[in-house]
């Protein structure tokens, strides 16, 4: 191993590829190695985007679940009091939990 790379990459491919290698390599001024290892970076580099924003949407969805249930809590809390029921926020999240499980299993 070369003391100016790290790491030497070899790629096997077709006749084209290789010529798009070369082209790449030379108009950067680069071994074809440094230019295989620019592309293999690149395409890590936009995987990982793609898994960053992917990570972003969930997490988006699930602050808007935990939102939903905790205004579900409050609104069945209010309609239990203004029915006259006598729930505290306890008794209330056990039958949430109850439901939810009886939900689980469908």
């Amino acid at each position: 191993m070369s003391m100016t790379h790290p790491y030497r990459v070899q790629v096997h491919c077709d006749k084209q590829m290789h010529q798009e290698l070369k082209k790449l390599a030379e108009a950067r001024g680069l071994s074809r190695s440094q230019a295989v290892r620019l592309l293999v970076e690149k395409a890590l580099t936009d995987q990982g985007g793609k898994i960053d924003y992917r990570f972003e949407a969930i997490e988006r969805k699930l602050e808007s679940v935990l939102h939903a249930v905790t205004a579900a809590r409050v609104i069945a809390t209010e309609s239990a009091q203004a029915a006259g029921a006598e729930l505290n926020s306890e008794q209330l999240r056990e039958r949430i939990d109850a439901l939810l499980e009886r939900y689980n299993k469908l």
